[in-house]
């Protein structure tokens, strides 16, 4: 009998595995504890749940970080928040999915024109998302990113899988720690799961406040499935989208992303592995050394730390945590 293949973050069928996340993010195939056990997060900064796997070592198909946004009811007064104070320059592609109806007369590609200096456009088939560019998906249309280009279908029906878990999924599968969703206003569950594929390839998961929600749905339900490394109002989801945007591009996060030691830091590197075994007893070198700095340039980002070196020192400062 052929067997269904399971998308990234798509509940099992028989039951959804319950994974934590950790300083490191590494849980091996041995059924290693998760570091998240040894180290857990700033508690300002929700930790990821993420195992490792031959994907991890994947780059992601764009050479930038592509945002997309999921909004239903409500959502877009959240999002022309986000624009008005979003600096148009940060580098990254934003995508904007709506769960609207189908006879819903969409005119999103010209209101959003009002509201920022980002060029906004329509979604096209075949197109490649550029930085510094918004795309509209319309309403009567589903959408995946594969091989670095939009694929666009038309619903013909509401039925089906829900258009924002829809794209998640594939921005997570495409973009792997370059991808960023984000959850706004709406009043069902669509992009919860599409947050936690994006998770488990190693993106970040945010998510407006239910309390700034007209409709607090889409992000409880996200929130409710403990995948979520952020939940703050519109106005902050603008500045932490900047914030995301420089640390990127640090030449410290670039090279770990590339599984480079940093030029000067092997040392803090070395530390860290074997601080986290004088706590733990987990012996992080028997995995792939680039899977590591991977996994630590993605806790940088988060946990706004410069350096390996400031990394190492916030793990010295939280062991009880």
């Amino acid at each position: 009998m052929a067997h269904k293949k399971q998308l990234p973050g798509e509940p099992d069928s028989d039951h959804e595995s319950q994974s934590s996340s950790g300083i490191a993010e590494v849980a091996d195939q041995q059924q290693l504890a998760p570091l998240d056990e040894v180290f857990p997060a700033d508690p300002a900064v929700p930790s990821l749940s993420v195992e490792l796997t031959d994907q991890e070592n994947q780059r992601p198909t764009l050479p930038y970080p592509v945002v997309g946004f999921g909004a239903s009811a409500g959502g877009l007064t959240a999002f022309r928040e986000i624009l008005e104070r979003l600096d148009p320059e940060t580098g990254m592609a934003f995508v904007l999915v709506t769960h609207l109806s189908l006879d819903h007369k969409s005119y999103l590609t010209e209101i959003l024109e009002r509201y920022t200096h980002i060029p906004v456009e329509p979604v096209v088939d075949g197109q490649k998302p550029e930085p510094n560019h918004l795309y509209v998906l319309q309403p009567e249309q589903r959408l995946q990113l594969r091989g670095g280009v939009f694929h666009v279908e038309e619903r013909t029906s509401g039925r089906g899988p829900l258009v924002i878990d829809t794209f998640f999924r594939s921005l997570a599968a495409e973009q792997k720690n370059h991808a960023i969703g984000v959850v706004l206003s709406g009043a069902d569950s669509d992009g919860t799961y599409g947050l936690k594929a994006i998770k488990a390839e190693g993106g970040i998961a945010l998510v407006q406040s239910p309390g700034t929600a007209v409709q607090p749905g889409m992000p409880r339900s996200s929130i409710a499935g403990d995948h979520v490394d952020l939940v703050v109002p519109p106005a902050e989801l603008a500045v932490e989208l900047g914030r995301l945007a420089a640390q990127f591009c640090r030449p410290e996060v670039r090279s770990l992303e590339q599984g480079v030691a940093p030029a000067l830091d092997e040392q803090s590197f070395q530390r860290i592995l074997q601080l986290v075994r004088n706590v733990s007893g987990l012996e992080l070198r028997q995995y792939k050394p680039e899977t590591l700095r991977r996994r630590m340039a993605r806790r940088l980002v988060l946990l706004r730390k410069d350096t390996l070196a400031d990394y190492y020192r916030f793990l010295q400062s939280h062991p009880d945590e």
